[in-house]
């Protein structure tokens, strides 16, 4: 009698333990999936901005050549730079408005189609 009680509380304690890791284990999936999902969001960004500030950073570029021959800076270019400016502006602006930045669509509007 005493061994099918010591027993059943044996297994019951086990049950306990293992619902409880099983618990847990469930509990660090979620987090580990959270934790990819906001990783490959931050990736995501950041492959956004480096471009936002590359096509910046080319038409400065374009003036720094100039400025090097000693040409003069055509209308175009400065218009070309003004138009820049106005682009980086308006694509952070889209950036900082993402409602899904794990998707890979929610930059449709930041890199040329």
């Amino acid at each position: 009698m005493i061994t099918i009680v010591v027993t059943s509380f044996l297994a019951t304690l086990a049950a306990i333990i293992m619902q409880s890791w099983t618990k847990s284990l469930a509990h660090k999936e979620q987090e580990l999936i959270e934790k990819e999902a906001s990783v490959a969001a931050q990736k995501l960004i950041l492959g956004a901005v480096n471009h936002i500030l590359n096509n910046f950073l080319n038409h400065f570029l374009i003036i720094r050549i100039n400025l090097e021959k000693n040409t003069p800076i055509e209308k175009n270019t400065l218009d070309m730079l003004d138009q820049s400016v106005a682009d980086v502006s308006e694509k952070l602006r889209v950036l900082e408005l993402l409602d899904n930045p794990e998707k890979k669509a929610s930059y449709k509007n930041i890199y040329p189609s």
